[in-house]
């Protein structure tokens, strides 16, 4: 087994990250898609300047045919590279087909026709192996696609050339797949580990994010965020700005009676209750241990509807130590004060109140 995840991380990348990353692979695919752009562009230039030398150099006239086809080639790699791979992500693999295709083909048939001539192919060699090994992701698919282009060159030339010089052809190209392989190897692996680091740091600084502003047992954003918001809105007081304080009731009483893993259960429950009758919104916070605030500067907002809805769901909660919550909560807004710290000190004034009367009809 570790054998086999060894050859994986050489040959695939699948390195020991948890997620290999729909984001990671994302970004590979933009940057081949921009590749493929980019050489695609190249070969339209290479193959329009090897179509004009046509009619004017003897060993370009001979493969004038290969130049014209692997223009189109080309035209409809950038077609799809420029218009159609950003909206339909799969045709990537498509396009990289294409593009590898029109090298290595392009590139093996004018070698066989210039062979054929006793003329020089050296370069084409070079480009035929090297360049599509620096386009493919990972080094099985190089591995394949060299040895399929090998073999391809092999049945090609194997007629027509003298036998040292047909052998010369496939050493070379031997030689040329061994150095594309090696290079193509290190320059993707290092392209797609630096698209890991990047998305770790991404994910690093987010888990940062979130040990610095959320509280961690219950979602909610926490004091620190809560009071940077109040520090924000004392310098610059939104148009409209709703405020409800809420309280668990009986949560010591609970941790007394049935332990701090049923608080704990209480705490959670009421979060959970809390979210989804105000639609998970973003502004709410754990205050305290069972105390909480959401503040909604949306006029739109129909307050007294969540606030419903989050009796409706307190009631019907169901845990493994607890059967139905209660919150107390105390309202305030910009419909009766202007300034942010007499909308909070009212609405936590009427949440105690509410609290008050809870506890005077209950008994405890």
């Amino acid at each position: 087994m570790k054998f086999l995840n060894r050859l994986k991380e050489i040959f695939l990348y699948e390195m020991t990250i948890d997620d290999p990353s729909h984001k990671i692979r994302t970004q590979v695919r933009k940057d081949n898609c921009k590749f493929a752009l980019v050489w695609s562009i190249a070969q339209i230039i290479y193959w329009v300047f090897c179509t004009f030398m046509s009619f004017r150099v003897y060993r370009f006239t001979l493969c004038r045919n290969i130049y014209i086809a692997a223009f189109i080639l080309s035209l409809v790699t950038l077609i799809l590279a420029l218009i159609l791979v950003p909206r339909f992500p799969r045709l990537m693999a498509f396009t990289k087909v294409l593009t590898c295709a029109t090298i290595m083909g392009g590139g093996l048939l004018i070698a066989w026709v210039l062979l054929q001539h006793n003329i020089n192919t050296i370069m084409i060699f070079a480009s035929v192996l090297l360049i599509p090994t620096l386009f493919f992701s990972n080094t099985l698919t190089s591995i394949i696609l060299v040895l399929l282009d090998i073999i391809a060159a092999s049945i090609l030339m194997r007629h027509g050339l003298d036998h040292q010089v047909y052998v010369q052809c496939l050493s070379d190209m031997t030689i040329f797949a061994t150095i594309g392989i090696t290079l193509g190897h290190f320059v993707n692996k290092a392209r797609f580990e630096r698209y890991v680091f990047a998305e770790s740091a991404v994910q690093l600084a987010e888990l940062q994010t979130r040990y610095a502003y959320y509280d961690q047992m219950t979602g909610f954003k926490n004091r620190r965020a809560y009071s940077e918001l109040i520090e924000e809105y004392e310098n610059n007081m939104p148009g409209y700005c709703f405020a409800v304080m809420m309280d668990i009731d009986g949560l010591k009483s609970t941790n007394d009676i049935l332990g701090h893993e049923a608080g704990d259960e209480l705490i959670v429950g009421a979060t959970e209750c809390i979210s989804s009758g105000f639609n998970n919104i973003e502004t709410a916070y754990r205050l305290g241990g069972d105390e909480f605030c959401v503040i909604i500067t949306d006029k739109d907002t129909d307050v007294e509807e969540c606030l419903s809805k989050v009796k409706t769901e307190c009631a019907k909660w169901q845990g493994k130590y607890i059967h139905g919550i209660s919150l107390s909560y105390g309202c305030a807004s910009t419909d009766e004060f202007s300034d942010i710290s007499l909308i909070l000190n009212n609405a936590d004034k009427r949440m105690y109140e509410a609290k008050s009367r809870y506890y005077a009809s209950s008994g405890l």
